[in-house]
């Protein structure tokens, strides 16, 4: 359990505290810079926020580290016991800590190290273990239906913000959980069995997903700060938010070509400054954070 510990430590909380050390520093440049002051948060209460290990203005994804850290450090230490139950047992323990979980979700606490999401984390990991065990193979005709489950629940449920603790209706947020891993599942299988030259761009960036993650929300705001200065946004009639820009009169055909125009210009930096952080630090920082081989 310790050299886990450690292995886990190395790739996910040694990753946070130099990712989010470097985005706070770049980040106490843009919030007096930034347009409309809309990062001028307290320096004081962002910096405890990223000693906490909790989702912050200056690169809000990380707070998934930390979360993951302690999920699969608990999945570690549970797994034995955990695979000598009876598959009945081990769905009545989800379903138990799936409940807690939302309770202490619902409390709208934003517990230190995301604790409460953290314990969330491992009832999916566990139900996924479950499926994928002891549950069923899973079919073209069985992954379409999950797909469309998938898609019906979130699209009635709204937006999810974990982070933030917004799950909306509780069922719905569970049954497009479920039913999202049935459909992962899937596609994961079905990406191993056609690694062609078409898949391989799919499964870089997912093996390098960690990465990716780290690094997209500074550089987006590094890029509409930029725009904003040279006044390219305000031709167009663009208004900054916390991550990106967002465009008034979506109606109007030029407003939707510029849409396109910057969701191609924010993906394909991020892509190139991805790769070329990858081919630097490929060892140390873009190995996929995983459990045990045995699962």
């Amino acid at each position: 359990m310790y050299k886990f510990i450690i292995k886990k430590s190395r790739r996910l909380l040694l990753p946070y505290y130099i990712a989010g050390l470097i985005s706070f520093i770049g980040w106490l440049f843009l919030r007096s810079h930034y347009p409309q002051n809309i990062l001028l948060f307290p320096i004081a209460d962002t910096a405890l926020q990223l000693l906490l290990m909790q989702g912050s203005i200056f690169n809000g994804p990380l707070w998934f580290l930390p979360s993951y850290f302690i999920c699969t450090s608990i999945v570690e230490m549970i797994y034995s016991y955990w695979e000598k139950r009876s598959n009945k047992t081990q769905l009545l323990l989800i379903i138990i800590l799936t409940a807690f979980s939302l309770y202490l979700l619902s409390l709208q606490i934003i517990f230190p190290y995301a604790l409460d999401i953290s314990l969330l984390f491992v009832s999916f990991f566990l139900f996924g273990i479950y499926i994928k065990q002891s549950l069923f193979k899973l079919t073209s005709i069985k992954f379409i239906i999950f797909l469309v489950i998938f898609f019906t629940t979130s699209l009635i449920n709204g937006t999810i913000d974990l982070n933030q603790r917004q799950l909306n209706i509780y069922p719905l947020f569970l049954i497009s959980v479920c039913s999202g891993i049935a459909v992962i599942f899937y596609i994961s299988k079905w990406i191993d069995k056609n690694n062609n030259i078409f898949i391989r761009p799919l499964s870089y960036l997912g093996e390098k997903s960690i990465l990716l993650m780290i690094i997209h929300w500074p550089i987006i705001q590094w890029l509409s700060y930029f725009l904003k200065i040279s006044s390219i946004s305000d031709k167009i009639g663009a208004n900054p938010t916390l991550t990106s820009f967002w465009l008034p009169h979506t109606n109007q055909p030029i407003i939707r070509v510029y849409v396109f125009i910057f969701l191609f210009f924010y993906l394909s930096i991020v892509l190139l400054i991805f790769y070329a952080l990858d081919l630097i630090f490929s060892k140390k920082l873009t190995k996929k954070p995983s459990m045990t081989n045995q699962y």
